[in-house]
């Protein structure tokens, strides 16, 4: 088979050119700082830790081989390439105690788009894999996609709300399950926020929140 990414002969979706080269673009490999309560990477350690403060982490910039398979998975709808994605959350969920994922669900058009809805394919690969349970909290009620929107207009206009409140939820807080909002990119974090304000209305939850790449 082919590197899905450089097209080189490959064992796998990515050959270990890329595979290496993707983990060079992670905040964890390219930051020797860690912060001393968490110790997720910090660039610098003079700045409070995004994951202590907002309960937010990133698994690297939205640059170089990340943007361009995000780009792939999504404007070019390369499904395979939620393999590597949910890989890349991994890491990331391990350091959270008894995650539930609650996907950022995918705009109408966006899945008309590519056919998927390309988080909650992740939470369910994710489920699969590990057994971390998920549950569909949010929908979109827009027809148009942020990603045309400024930062203004971002953090104005709010696209998600709550479905139907979901009795299974109550189960979950009461075994101290973390709720975990999961998205792809976050550009202004004005989608984030907004989910977990509404899950903060709606159920009473504190989400932590866990994305791909940071613009």
């Amino acid at each position: 088979m082919l590197c899905i990414f450089c097209g080189r002969f490959s064992d796998a979706l990515l050959c270990p050119l890329c595979s290496e080269e993707l983990q060079k673009q992670s905040y964890a490999y390219r930051f020797s700082g860690r912060c001393p309560t968490c110790s997720r990477p910090l660039q610098d350690v003079a700045y409070p830790c995004p994951f202590c403060l907002k309960g937010f982490q990133a698994y690297g910039s939205y640059t170089g081989i990340v943007s361009a398979l995000l780009n792939q998975f999504k404007a070019g709808a390369e499904k395979p390439l939620s393999r590597v994605f949910t890989s890349l959350y991994i890491p990331m969920l391990a350091t959270i105690e008894k995650p539930l994922l609650i996907p950022i669900p995918a705009s109408k058009k966006g899945f008309s788009d590519r056919g998927f809805d390309q988080m909650l394919l992740i939470c369910r690969m994710l489920t699969k894999r590990i057994g971390y349970p998920s549950l569909r909290l949010l929908v979109q009620k827009g027809e148009g996609q942020s990603k045309f929107l400024s930062l203004a207009e971002r953090k104005e206009r709010h696209t998600l709300t709550l479905l139907p409140l979901d009795t299974r939820v109550r189960t979950y807080k009461d075994a101290g399950h973390t709720f975990v909002l999961l998205d792809d990119i976050c550009t202004s974090g004005s989608t984030l926020a907004t989910g977990r304000a509404l899950l903060a209305q709606g159920y009473g939850i504190e989400a932590r929140s866990l994305v791909i790449a940071m613009v």
